[in-house]
């Protein structure tokens, strides 16, 4: 459990390493061309999210299936392209402040966390309706964590929606989110020893 929780933890922090890198490098910090291209630091990110999925995970008997190895790369790489679809409908086709807002909201609140719930249900070995409620509840809060860091750390840009997602700081909170559900009832397990 916890190699899983940790695993996850620093999972998080190489993503938003890898999506800012990628920000830099690409497009520099200065400017809006960032949304309208595409990341290839997201899709990597599915992936090395899909490596902790396979391997840090509770499952069921046929751990090392090649169905269950299927699964987690075809989950993270239809993650990948939900993902892309939604940020190029929303962000590259909508870049006033008001529509990004409303935008993310959906992404975050609906369209994220209703594909990590579905493919939660193959892995973990109870997922609970708490889940449903749960995940889109913690991607929101990421939302509201990285405004803060950005707060906290005087981040260049402002700490606004924007800014969280353009600096990585809000994959953080994304990846732990993700995670949550896969864990199945090791959480609880872990707090009433």
């Amino acid at each position: 459990m916890r190699r899983s929780i940790s695993l996850l933890v620093l999972l998080s922090l190489i993503c938003a390493f890898l999506w800012r890198l990628e920000i830099e490098i690409r497009w520099g910090w200065a400017g809006l061309e960032w949304l309208s291209g595409f990341h290839y630091s997201a899709l990597l990110i599915c992936l090395l999210f899909s490596l902790w999925l396979h391997y840090c995970t509770p499952c069921s008997p046929a751990r090392d299936s090649v169905g269950r190895i299927i699964l987690a790369f075809g989950g993270g790489l239809l993650s990948y392209f939900v993902y892309y679809f939604a940020f190029s409908m929303i962000y590259g086709r909508f870049p006033s402040p008001a529509l990004f807002h409303i935008g993310s909201l959906v992404l975050i609140l609906i369209a994220i966390p209703l594909g990590v719930c579905l493919l939660a249900r193959h892995f973990s070995i109870r997922f609970r309706k708490l889940h449903w409620v749960l995940v889109p509840l913690l991607f929101a809060a990421s939302f509201l964590l990285s405004s803060v860091l950005l707060l906290i750390t005087n981040h260049p840009g402002g700490a606004d929606a924007i800014h969280a997602v353009k600096s990585g700081f809000i994959f953080m909170g994304f990846v732990i989110a993700a995670g949550v559900p896969f864990l199945g009832d090791q959480i609880t397990e872990q707090a009433a020893s």
